[in-house]
């Protein structure tokens, strides 16, 4: 008898929602798409099947007495979970379709639109209902995951409500911001969760005292996978936010995702919801620096991309400098080394993205100043570009200056040389007929052989500090490798009817001065060996600014051939002496002299063959050519 009235109420339960469920199918109005019709049904039965099994008592079969009421309660569960899984995969399908047509369909009247009914959301609210009675019931913490889930997803088809494309009064068809709702919604999402599980975790330990201690050293309830879902959650407001990063909304869904996952990494610590986090917060206020000057129009122009990018480079450099000073703050909480709470385990997170948003304000700054030479740039003048340039660059140089004092590190010192480089290119692009733009255009190789000299003393001053020795290794290394390949490279590589005819004698010349300023201050010594060639290049290029012709090119490649080997033996004997070595050595340099008088000789007393290689030949050597004499 018990057996038949547990048949007869649960037959009765599935009975009358399946009719009255039935009888709204009869009445439906023929307009409202035949996918709304179906997940209505579907969240229907899920909510409705889960109430028997919450009356029931429990989850669990075996909290339900007899085998058959055992097999009913296993019936009506996976009836929930069929029912419950196909209303969130339609609505999933739906979402995923519209969004693909929103992203790809660029035309605005050739755009096709899935239905997005906006009852979708009692669908969603049954769902997310039936969800937590059985949380309720089972206590299992992975429901928790569902929910949140559920709740993504209805912030999802909310944001889907806000049509693809708007029209302004005057009839013109543009995007609307429906991705940065989109963006705000999921952040909002991440919040709730995060604030909700934190006053639960509060009040259960709140409430251990004092029968129930042991529950204080219980991690937090959320589980493995909703840790994890927080995880991708974030990282999906990170990628919307760098895609929106100018409109208004991304500023606060920025900082209360990184707000939310730091709380999270708070509550059991996590490098990588830790990484995702200081990025989120660093994305929120590079927005609102980018959204709270002066508004941008929604027309793109040339002078309005370059407005952008300045905007952004000032927030990456003050958000570098707060990571770095937040990284040295923190190391307060290091005992020994060792973190002990989460702000010292964040000291190596903050510096690490601290130079990551270095590195890419470098990146944002070398494009910004070479935006008026670009195809597609524009002219980025006025007084207003000048200062707001320069003050962005200057703040970046000055963050980097005190993050190199701090952390002592080489790879943050190039990033300051990269930086001062893109200041000085801000300032000589935007000045293409003034004193230091015209000095540019002319002489650039001779230009950049005296900044590597000035480098080279500069690096021998810093190698005498103890607070500055991170400097040391990428500006003496700018002063004897980047600069003079940039000069040899000009001169050598460049097209010898724009360039003035004592420009690459004179280039050759500050580079010898260069190199026996390395090998006197720093060393090694072997860099006079460097100085001897380009003395040697100099004299070459002086006949061609002088016009006066005496060495013939055969006898010069002889020269430099002997002299490289020579300088190549000298230079290989200060490491590992040896005879052979020795022999190379002079044999080289007495060859190089040799070659020099017989060219000498044959210029003066020499016909034949070696008056026709002096007067009638024009040898060609590197892409310059040797005048008539």
């Amino acid at each position: 008898m018990a057996r038949d009235r547990v048949i007869f109420w649960v037959a009765l339960l599935i009975l009358l929602p399946t009719a009255s469920l039935g009888a709204i199918v009869l009445s439906w109005n023929p307009q409202v798409p035949v996918p709304a019709l179906v997940g209505h049904l579907c969240a229907g039965l899920c909510f409705v099947l889960m109430l028997p099994v919450y009356l029931a008592g429990g989850w669990y079969t075996s909290d339900v007495p007899g085998a058959t009421c055992r097999k009913l309660m296993q019936m009506l569960k996976l009836s929930v979970a069929t029912t419950g899984l196909s209303a969130v995969l339609l609505i999933l399908y739906a979402v995923v379709v519209e969004i693909l047509f929103r992203m790809l369909m660029w035309q605005y009247a050739a755009t096709p639109r899935v239905p997005i009914w906006t009852s979708g959301f009692a669908d969603l609210a049954l769902v997310g209902g039936a969800t937590v009675l059985a949380w309720h019931c089972s206590g299992n913490r992975e429901f928790l995951t569902a929910l949140l889930w559920l709740a993504v997803l209805a912030a999802m088809w909310a944001a889907l409500q806000i049509p693809a494309f708007s029209q302004d009064a005057e009839g013109r068809v543009f995007m609307s911001r429906w991705l940065n709702v989109l963006a705000l919604l999921m952040a909002v999402v991440a919040g709730v969760f995060v604030a909700g599980t934190g006053l639960a975790y509060r009040r259960r330990r709140q409430g251990a005292w004092p029968a129930s201690l042991y529950v204080l050293a219980q991690p937090p309830a959320d589980g493995l996978g909703f840790r994890y879902s927080m995880g991708i959650l974030a990282a999906i407001v990170l990628l919307l936010g760098c895609t929106q990063l100018v409109l208004p909304l991304t500023g606060p869904a920025g900082l209360i995702g990184g707000l939310a996952v730091l709380v999270l990494a708070h509550r059991q610590w996590n490098e990588n919801l830790a990484d995702v986090g200081i990025a989120l917060i660093t994305l929120g206020v590079v927005s609102l620096v980018v959204a709270c000057f002066p508004s941008l129009p929604i027309w793109w122009t040339g002078p309005a991309w370059a407005e952008v990018f300045n905007r952004v480079l000032f927030g990456l450099a003050l958000m570098a400098g707060v990571w770095f000073w937040f990284a040295a703050f923190w190391r307060q909480q290091l005992d020994a080394g060792l973190a002990w709470t989460t702000t010292g385990h964040l000291v190596h997170t903050a510096r690490q993205v601290g130079f990551f948003v270095a590195a890419v304000a470098v990146l944002i700054s070398f494009y910004l100043a070479f935006w008026p030479a670009l195809p597609y740039g524009s002219v980025d003048g006025g007084a207003w570009r000048w200062g707001w340039g320069l003050a962005a660059n200057g703040l970046l140089i000055l963050v980097l200056l005190m993050a190199v004092r701090r952390t002592m590190k080489s790879t943050i010192g190039w990033l300051l040389v990269l930086a001062v480089a893109s200041a000085l290119m801000f300032a000589i692009i935007r000045t293409p007929h003034g004193l230091l733009g015209h000095t540019w255009a002319l002489y650039w190789p001779a230009v950049t052989a005296v900044v590597g000299a000035v480098l080279v003393i500069l690096g021998s001053l810093l190698a005498r500090t103890e607070d500055w020795q991170a400097l040391f290794e990428p500006v003496y290394l700018s002063g004897v490798v980047v600069m003079p390949l940039s000069s040899i490279g000009g001169v050598l590589l460049g097209d010898p009817q724009l360039m003035l005819s004592w420009v690459p004698p004179l280039t050759f010349g500050c580079l010898i001065i260069l190199y026996l300023l390395a090998s006197l201050l720093v060393g090694p010594r072997t860099f006079a060996a460097v100085a001897v060639l380009c003395a040697a290049m100099c004299f070459w290029k002086l006949q061609d600014a002088t016009g006066w012709t005496n060495i013939a090119a055969p006898y010069y490649y002889a020269m430099l051939i002997f002299l490289s080997a020579g300088l190549w033996a000298w230079v290989a004997h200060e490491r590992q002496p040896a005879r052979l070595l020795r022999v190379i050595r002079w044999a080289g340099i007495a060859l190089a002299v040799a070659s020099i008088a017989a060219g000498f000789a044959a210029s003066r007393w020499g016909d034949g063959i070696s008056g026709f290689l002096s007067g009638r030949t024009e040898p060609v050597l590197f892409g310059g050519s040797q005048n008539d004499a």
